[in-house]
């Protein structure tokens, strides 16, 4: 019968080699920095880095600038009058002044 030696296996803890061992702790550490990456490129924007989210015929547009370009459109926000409120809010949370 398939069952007679599942008693012994079940009763036994699971025991790791060498490599099993190593392959467990490169897992565990390439989630662990899989995880840090994903956290830190989702928890918002860049210092000093604008981003304004706008809707557009396709959906969804985006405007993403960092450095001169950045503290060059929130020194000039109403040439795009539509979306001036959203970028004057953005260079606020970016720490650029407006």
């Amino acid at each position: 019968m398939i069952m007679i030696d599942r008693q012994r296996q079940l009763a036994n803890p699971l025991r790791l080699g060498r490599r099993g061992r190593v392959a467990l702790i490169a897992a565990v550490v390439l989630l662990a920095a899989g995880i840090v990456a994903l956290y830190t490129t989702a928890a918002g924007p860049r210092q000093g880095c604008v981003e304004v989210t706008f809707p557009s015929t396709l959906g969804a547009a985006r405007i993403e600038k960092c450095g001169a370009k950045a503290r060059e459109l929130c020194a000039n926000p109403h040439e795009i009058p539509s979306l001036e409120t959203q970028i004057r809010e953005s260079c606020r949370r970016a720490g650029i002044g407006a």
